[in-house]
């Protein structure tokens, strides 16, 4: 995730949301 670089909330969200991504 690039957009997570400027939105650190959203990383930990999507992160959250599909810990596979990680």
């Amino acid at each position: 995730l690039f957009f997570r670089r400027h939105y650190p909330v959203t990383a930990v969200t999507y992160c959250g949301i599909d810990p596979e991504d990680r």
